[in-house]
């Protein structure tokens, strides 16, 4: 992977880093990053695209084929997602992953407490979570992170967009 010198210093870098399980959102978060560069000319345009870290341990096959299809040239349109997209599996540094990412994501289809969101906030990280379990108590729309009013593919897509105008209007 080549990353010019200008999108390595204003490129945003957005990562989940999960085990990759139904729970922590896996399909929204799918669904959502080839959303977002499908459409990114359209929203963005003349902004350097974003970076994304995505990997985890994976519990099954199934888990592990959605890791291939984020690096898959047959699915979406804009093919600049594969140069964009580092996927990952394995156990991953969620601490230092955290402290280089602009956002991290937490699509959660139901989380009961969670670790995640406290961990984004000692590392200065806003996190882009959806509305669920501890998301929904300690999660400050606009404040502290992007919180998805309901747990859908787009919901999920509109606060990542969201996130990424703020950053870009910064």
């Amino acid at each position: 992977m080549n990353i010019s010198e200008d999108d390595f210093m204003n490129a945003p870098l957005i990562s989940f880093a999960h085990r990759l399980t139904s729970q922590k959102g896996l399909l929204l978060m799918k669904g959502a990053i080839f959303r977002l560069f499908d459409n990114w000319d359209n929203l963005f345009p003349d902004k350097p695209m974003p970076y994304f870290i995505v990997g985890g341990p994976p519990e099954s096959e199934e888990e592990l084929q959605y890791l291939y299809d984020l690096k898959n040239p047959d699915y979406g349109t804009n093919k600049a997602r594969l140069d964009h997209v580092i996927a990952l599996k394995g156990n991953m540094p969620n601490p230092a992953i955290m402290s280089a990412s602009t956002f991290f994501c937490a699509p959660s289809t139901y989380e009961p407490c969670g670790l995640t969101q406290g961990e984004c906030f000692a590392k200065g990280t806003p996190i882009i979570a959806t509305d669920t379990g501890g998301f929904h108590d300690t999660v400050v729309d606009g404040k502290t992170g992007f919180l998805a009013p309901y747990i859908s593919e787009e919901a999920f897509y509109d606060k990542l967009v969201e996130a990424l105008r703020m950053y870009y209007d910064k």
